[in-house]
């Protein structure tokens, strides 16, 4: 973000590379756990299934990450978007919309003309009109692709964001603070009664809820070097931390059919977490050269399974040319990477362009404000 002065502060391209490299991650996981269920596999991706997918599953790692990462800016950027328009919660709706639902809707389009899961499976109409409001799971509506559960989180993240906001706390670190850790004491409660009754509860909202509000806690103590904030960033990172183990305990002894492992789930969202603090505290530039992926990782991240379906229609797959499974896996992940750089270029940037003329127009951004991340 600028401030109203126009002085904009050195754009911190770590997190860029990190949220390339996390979306990265998951497109990565899903496709090496679908080659090794198919049993498409060689000596090279076995060895990487049992490197990243056994104990340490990158995919959950790379989820983590990229929940922390959409949480780090959000409180800030509501507060200087309260300096920058007139109607601060309206521009802050408007940027949430153009960021989230262009991408989104073509991710559905892909979804529903190009299932990967069940390439011969046809969605009906109503499933395909709730999914497009994104709060399919709210209303109990499967979804068009399974990572879709992770945005109705960002969505409940930001209503309460919003929430909070407007009752004039959303800067309040004391409140968000205790907000944050009622949100893993809560994960932990359910995680209890997912444990004791054998009922499914979805322990994943509360515990990213609350990893996203780490993370703006973090945003605002400097990454733990401001002392008269970093106490409330580190109260948060303490109590993800003490609360992880038995969250994951409780909640993931049981397999209802994710291939649910305790131990899994710890490893990744304990490392995926320890990364995420390490590398945004980080001052010198980190494989900065990969910093363009952050700005397609969202689109990586939604499109990518369409991608391996397309490439799975057209027979690029190991039981269907002579290429070695390991080559496969390789060549369709940099697929992916290249289409969803491709579109965030060519389709989606001039979609946000327009959408910041659209904010600025609704929202009456104020004469001497500037406009940055």
């Amino acid at each position: 973000m600028t401030s109203d002065s126009g002085t904009k502060p050195a754009r911190n391209y770590n997190l860029d590379m990190l949220r390339g490299l996390a979306a990265v991650c998951v497109a990565y996981s899903h496709l090496i756990l679908k080659m090794h269920n198919r049993g498409e596999t060689d000596v090279l991706t076995r060895g990487l299934f049992s490197a990243t997918k056994v104990f340490l599953d990158v995919g959950k790692l790379g989820v983590i990450v990229l929940f922390a990462l959409g949480g780090y800016f959000i409180l800030s950027s509501l507060q200087n978007a309260a300096r920058r328009y007139q109607r601060p919660l309206t521009a802050f709706l408007l940027h949430r919309f153009f960021h989230l639902y262009p991408a989104y809707w073509l991710s559905l389009l892909f979804g529903v003309l190009l299932p990967w899961d069940d390439p011969g499976r046809i969605f009906p109409a109503e499933v395909v009109a709730i999914n497009a409001t994104m709060l399919q799971g709210f209303f109990l509506t499967e979804n068009v692709m399974g990572l879709y559960w992770t945005l109705q989180i960002n969505l409940t993240f930001y209503a309460i964001c919003a929430l909070l906001f407007l009752v004039g706390r959303a800067g309040d670190l004391r409140v968000v603070t205790a907000a944050t850790v009622a949100f893993f004491v809560f994960a932990a409660l359910i995680s209890l009664i997912r444990y004791k009754f054998g009922i499914k509860m979805p322990v994943a909202l509360p515990l990213m809820v609350g990893v996203c509000f780490l993370a703006s806690l973090w945003k605002a103590s400097n990454a733990g070097r401001d002392r008269d904030k970093s106490r409330y960033a580190w109260i948060a990172i303490g109590a993800f931390y003490a609360l992880l183990l038995p969250i994951c305990l409780l909640a993931y002894s049981h397999d209802y059919g994710f291939e649910e492992t305790w131990y899994r789930y710890t490893i990744s969202y304990g490392t995926g977490m320890t990364i995420f603090l390490a590398v945004s505290a980080m001052k010198r530039p980190l494989l900065n050269r990969l910093s363009p992926l952050g700005s397609a990782s969202y689109t990586i991240f939604l499109c990518h399974p369409s991608v391996y379906a397309a490439l799975d229609r057209i027979g690029f797959t190991p039981t269907a040319t002579s290429l070695p499974p390991s080559v496969i896996l390789i060549c369709s992940v940099l697929c992916a990477i290249a289409s969803g750089l491709i579109i965030d270029r060519v389709v989606l940037k001039p979609v946000f362009a327009w959408g910041e003329s659209v904010v600025s127009a609704v929202s009456g951004r104020h004469l001497n404000a500037t406009f940055a991340r």
